[in-house]
């Protein structure tokens, strides 16, 4: 992964193949290297694999699902946070689109780029904590 500081608030991180950097991992390092509390993240690129995951609303678990080949990342959004409770810093959704316009989608668990993925981070100036919320075993945002 190679990064650019666009603006005092602002990063530019590009993933290129054959980089085998786990997206999502790389966020998170980047993140904790550079001090960042917590931001906004977007994306467009292409990846080769991804796991994502669906929230169970019934059973109050993350269920996960893997797709692998070349897909086009239409959607890439989310956020960072200071975690808590064992929580993921990084929280972002993404719609795939595969051959022929199939799409498949969800939260964001990993990530692998096929060509090139290009990320924005914003950085928050406010800091915003992500604890476990025991009513749906997820974690969420507490806002200061």
């Amino acid at each position: 992964m190679q990064s650019i500081q666009l603006a005092p608030n602002e990063y530019l991180l590009v993933f290129t193949y054959p980089d085998s950097d786990e997206v999502v991992a790389a966020i998170n390092e980047f993140a904790a290297e550079h001090y960042i509390a917590s931001g906004r993240l977007q994306a467009v690129g292409s990846v080769q694999s991804a796991t994502l995951a669906w929230w169970n609303n019934e059973t109050n678990q993350v269920e996960k699902y893997t797709a692998d080949g070349q897909f086009e990342v239409v959607s890439f959004l989310g956020n960072l946070a200071t975690p808590a409770d064992n929580c993921q810093r990084v929280h972002a959704h993404a719609v795939l689109a595969g051959p022929g316009g199939t799409l498949i989608g969800g939260h964001v668990a990993s990530m692998t780029v096929r060509a090139s993925l290009e990320v924005s981070l914003t950085v928050f100036d406010v800091p915003v904590t992500r604890a476990l919320n025991s009513d749906f075993n997820l974690c969420t945002i507490e806002l200061p």
